[in-house]
């Protein structure tokens, strides 16, 4: 709906896709790492 071709609006989708899971896979790993290093960190 908002991007009127349709090759464009696919290569958006795929960048923003993989933006968003790269975004969860790295604070996963942070919350992973945080917790194993204990509060003295």
């Amino acid at each position: 709906p908002g991007v009127a071709n349709e090759a464009m609006a696919t290569i958006l989708a795929g960048l923003i896709g993989t933006l968003i899971l790269f975004g969860a896979v790295y604070g996963i790993a942070w919350l992973v790492k945080s917790r194993r290093e204990g509060p003295a960190g």
